[in-house]
């Protein structure tokens, strides 16, 4: 899990989900990507005392998730590996129902769960993507939400042979393409796992995230065309993506279009 500015409650309750597992032999290694905030040194100083499992690690300067993400893996002594996102929380049984299907299917790398979104009014409403989607990832992955990020449990010889990219945003999505033309097996436990927070009314947040995000992923969408030029559904996914772009050039163009957009999509898809 890697930290940046996040609040003291929120770390602790994203740490608080995890040392509660039903499964216990594990270590959870915290990255500090901010160092230079008290705030945040004092808290995990705090919070990684009170657990024998926890293992704290900080980086010399603020480098990315992607840096943090790749730092914790290579720090890892087991050989699997999970996620977790401050500020969201894993439901009791999360790691013991993940391992249990790693042990038995072998041939999985990277696995994920169905979620929970959490708005800003405590609202939920469960996400379910299936198994059938994910027997179809060069189809699916690029039309529905399929792979939320801080679910992942994955083999860790996968990430340190394919470390995530040093990038602000998507790092994610750049890998989930590299890994997928490469033939790495994704699977899900179709159970909600995980509680995902979301602010659906932040639209300036949202607006900036998309925008970064668009940005750097059509560099990334272009070098893998050369891989997926056959397929129409990525063909889609570069389209979805110069649109997201253009449109988050301006937020007013951005306000009154890209949610528009998404409902039109997610009918179609």
């Amino acid at each position: 899990m890697s930290v940046y500015n996040e609040s003291f409650n929120s770390i602790y309750i994203a740490i608080k989900s995890i040392l509660k597992q039903t499964f216990k032999n594990f270590e959870l290694i915290l990255i500090n990507d901010n160092p230079k905030n008290d705030e945040i040194n004092k808290t995990l100083n705090i919070i990684s005392k009170k657990d024998n499992r926890i293992k704290l690690i900080k980086n010399e300067i603020n480098r990315g998730l992607g840096y943090s993400l790749n730092q914790g893996v290579l720090n890892a002594s087991a050989d699997i590996v999970a996620r977790m996102d401050t500020e969201d929380s894993s439901l009791p049984n999360r790691l013991e129902k993940q391992i249990s299907f790693m042990k038995k299917n072998s041939d999985v790398d990277l696995l994920f769960t169905q979620w929970i979104d959490l708005n800003e009014h405590e609202k939920k409403e469960l996400r379910q993507p299936l198994k059938k989607d994910f027997k179809n990832i060069k189809k699916f992955f690029f039309l529905k939400s399929l792979l939320m990020h801080p679910t992942l449990m994955a083999r860790k010889k996968v990430i340190v042979d394919n470390p995530y990219p040093e990038i602000s945003r998507p790092e994610d999505v750049v890998l989930w393409l590299r890994l997928i033309r490469k033939g790495y097996v994704f699977s899900i436990v179709e159970e909600p796992l995980y509680v995902y927070r979301v602010d659906r009314h932040n639209i300036q947040k949202r607006y900036a995230k998309i925008r970064v995000s668009s940005e750097n992923l059509i560099i990334h969408l272009i070098s893998e065309i050369k891989y997926y030029w056959y397929n129409i559904y990525f063909l889609l996914f570069v389209f979805r993506t110069v649109f997201e772009y253009v449109v988050s050039r301006n937020f007013t163009i951005f306000k009154f279009t890209h949610a528009r957009a998404a409902i039109i999509w997610k009918k179609l898809f």
